[in-house]
């Protein structure tokens, strides 16, 4: 259902993760654990298509996430 291929996300000046790989299977559920300021919530944002990659890539249902794909929900704390 999702998958990430040597994803890097760059903030500004401020890398946050590089070379992340990661596939979530349907009806799967993950846990996305770091402290704060570790890139969490901006892994998130990235999938919701807020935030765009600076290096790799990241597809939702075989095709590259975009901002505002309905088939993705989303309740911020």
């Amino acid at each position: 259902m999702l998958s990430v291929r040597g994803a890097q996300l760059t903030l500004g000046a401020r890398t946050l993760w590089t070379g992340l790989d990661l596939d979530v299977a349907p009806g799967e559920f993950i846990a996305v654990l770091g402290s704060n300021g570790s890139g969490k919530t901006s892994l998130l944002k990235t999938v919701l298509g807020q935030h765009p990659l600076a290096a790799g890539e990241m597809l939702f249902a075989g095709a590259p996430v975009r901002r505002g794909d309905r088939r993705i929900g989303y309740i911020p704390q």
